[in-house]
């Protein structure tokens, strides 16, 4: 994000609240968990004490993080990136704290929808100055929803909305207002929570504490959106999708961008998890041939392939899909007169890897180019 891009606007901002210094009492004011504001449809939660640092990451241009946001979206910028010019701009003051969340939801024809959480220290009295002097914003207007004041403004010179709110020592900002609505439900407690999802819950249970950020994915939800993206319409991918669970990754600072975590899935003994749960943990020497600029890549264990045979079988039968492979297999068998699963399966020693060699991933067309899978 090139920083002549809302030069304009923070100019604005920050005469507009030079006069406008908000003082508190700390000693009065307690912060909700920024995980108490997260509804519960979000697909993608990075929740982390160090936003700063998450921002300078995504403004250098990962090609990963850039896919978080969307040209069909309020702000066609990732929103961490746009609260932290803002910050510097001078907007919010010194009251926005690092311990902060992000989410990530797609909303209909909306494309995907960002949703902002921040820790503040500023008390309900102060946040109410606060919200007063962004209502002096030019082209800003404000509305009350659940007994709560919602701020929207332009961020010129894109013409692209921001909307704010300030509740229970947090604040929310989002680039669509439905998410932020929801967002005030979850906090008054009349919306349910992301962080009730039982899943969810345990996933985040293991959760580093002293790392960069924690990343919560719901496979079912992150994959279908960003499939095409990584993997164009990959079977692969698609099937994945399927084990419907939140995975939870931590984010370990350095180069190359790395997540380590673990995936709880449903319980549903005929589900792709089932396949993938028959495996034997192993330690992957495929890490050691994979290129460093590799756009992204699966691995998976393939040290039992009898299990693994018996497992996808009953997996294609839950789902129509088993006389199809039976009729691939059998034509396979016929045309080269060897039995072509066990021949197959005598390649694979110990695991199986999928790799996206090239990415050309255009963040402004929000598209992606072609690739060569290995």
């Amino acid at each position: 994000m090139k920083n002549n891009i809302y030069a304009a606007t923070l100019v604005a901002l920050a005469i507009a609240i030079a006069c406008s210094l908000v003082s508190c009492d700390k000693s009065t004011k307690q912060s909700a968990d920024v995980f108490d504001a997260i509804p519960e449809n979000s697909s993608l939660v990075v929740r982390t004490e160090n936003i700063d640092s998450i921002s300078s990451l995504i403004a250098d241009g990962n090609k990963l993080m850039d896919m978080l946001y969307s040209p069909k979206s309020e702000i066609a910028a990732p929103i961490c990136c746009v609260i932290d010019s803002l910050k510097k701009a001078g907007l919010f003051g010194n009251h926005l704290q690092e311990n902060a969340a992000l989410a990530i939801r797609k909303d209909g024809n909306s494309g995907l929808c960002q949703l902002y959480i921040c820790v503040t220290d500023l008390t309900d009295d102060s946040a109410a100055t606060l919200t007063d002097s962004l209502k002096h914003i030019e082209a800003s207007e404000s509305r009350i929803y659940n007994d709560r004041e919602i701020v929207k403004y332009k961020i010129m010179p894109s013409g692209k909305t921001l909307s704010i709110s300030f509740i229970n020592g947090l604040m929310l900002a989002s680039s669509s207002q439905r998410y932020i609505e929801d967002a005030i439900l979850c906090l008054t407690g009349a919306g349910r929570r992301q962080s009730e999802d039982e899943l969810f819950a345990k996933a985040f249970a293991t959760s580093g504490k002293k790392e960069l950020a924690n990343v919560m994915i719901s496979t079912k939800e992150f994959v279908n959106i960003f499939a095409s993206e990584l993997f164009e319409d990959n079977d692969i991918v698609k099937t994945i999708s399927e084990t419907n669970s939140w995975a939870s990754f931590d984010l370990v600072s350095g180069k190359p961008l790395t997540l380590n975590g673990f995936d709880f899935p449903k319980g549903d003994s005929t589900g792709f998890t089932s396949i993938i749960g028959t495996q034997p943990a192993i330690e992957f020497g495929s890490l050691a041939v994979i290129p460093e600029k590799s756009a992204a890549y699966i691995l998976m264990s393939f040290a039992n392939p009898q299990r693994y045979d018996e497992a996808l079988n009953a997996y294609l039968s839950s789902n129509g899909r088993l006389k199809d492979r039976e009729k691939i297999v059998s034509a396979m068998n016929d045309a080269f007169g060897l039995d072509a699963k066990e021949r197959f399966y005598s390649l694979i020693k110990q695991e199986f890897a999928y790799v996206v060699t090239e990415s050309s991933y255009d963040a402004e067309k929000g598209a992606v180019g072609s690739r060569n899978g290995a």
